[in-house]
C-alpha cells in the first residue's frame, strides 16, 4: 500500500490499507493495525482531504501508532504552524541521534516535514539544522530517496534565504532525482519550487513551462 501511495496510485493505496485494517484486527495485530490507519490518512492528505486523514491519523493514533510525520504536515496544512511545530519536534525527540541505520532512517522520514515546517515558521534556524542532518544522512547511507530529500530541503532553504541563483541548480537536481526514484507528488513539489527560484532570477518564461509541467 505504501508503495502504491507513493507513485500516485491513492485508490489503490487506500483500498489495500482498508482490507489490512480489517484483516490485521480479527489476527489481534494491534500495532500493525495502527500502520494500516497510518496510511489511509497519508493518502487522504495527498488527496487534500483533510478531515478524512484527521479521522485516519486519530485512529491510528489510537492503536499505538505516532501518525507521524503526517499528522504535523496536515497541522501545516491547516494553518496551524505552531501546533506542528511542537507535533515534529516532538517525534524527532523520541528518535535516537546516533549512528543506527534504523534510528537514522526514521529520523530521514521525519526530518523533511521539520524543514517544510520550519520554513513555513520564518525559522531559517531550525530548518538549516534539520537540513544539514538529512545532508549527512544521505552522505552516509546513500539512498536516492534521502539524497533527494536533502537536496529539496537545501533548496528550499536557499529559496527562502533569497538565494535564487544557488537554489535552481539544487532544486532542478532534486525533482528530476525524485522523478528517477518513480515519485511523483514529490517530483511536482519539487519541480514547483525549481519554477519558483528560476521567476526569482528573472527567468519568467523557462518558470512557466516547469509550473505546467509540474
Amino acid at each position: 500500500a505504501e508503495l502504491k501511495m507513493l507513485r500516485g496510485e491513492w485508490s489503490a493505496a487506500e483500498q489495500e490499507a482498508r482490507s489490512a485494517c480489517g484483516e490485521l484486527q480479527r489476527w489481534g495485530l494491534l500495532d500493525s493495525v495502527g500502520w494500516a490507519h497510518y496510511q489511509i490518512g497519508e493518502v487522504r492528505l495527498r488527496m487534500g482531504d483533510l478531515d478524512a486523514a484527521a479521522e485516519a491519523f486519530d485512529r491510528a493514533y489510537e492503536y499505538g501508532h505516532d501518525s507521524q510525520p503526517g499528522l504535523a504536515l496536515l497541522q501545516l496544512q491547516r494553518g496551524e504552524i505552531d501546533d506542528a511545530a511542537r507535533s515534529i519536534g516532538r517525534a524527532l525527540a523520541g528518535t535516537v541521534v546516533g549512528e543506527g541505520a534504523m534510528d537514522r532512517a526514521a529520523r530521514a522520514r521525519l526530518l523533511p516535514a521539520q524543514v517544510d515546517i520550519a520554513l513555513a515558521a520564518g525559522d531559517l534556524d531550525t530548518a538549516g539544522t534539520a537540513v544539514a542532518e538529512l545532508e549527512s544522512i544521505a552522505a552516509d547511507f546513500e539512498r536516492p530517496v534521502f539524497r533527494a530529500g536533502a537536496l529539496t530541503g537545501r533548496g528550499e532553504l536557499l529559496l527562502e534565504e533569497h538565494r535564487p541563483a544557488e537554489a535552481s541548480p539544487i532544486l532542478g537536481r532534486s525533482w528530476r532525482l525524485w522523478q528517477e526514484t518513480d515519485l511523483p507528488l514529490e517530483s511536482a513539489r519539487a519541480r514547483i519550487r525549481y519554477a519558483e527560484a528560476l521567476a526569482a532570477e528573472g527567468d519568467e518564461a523557462t518558470a512557466r513551462r516547469d509550473l505546467r509541467a509540474a
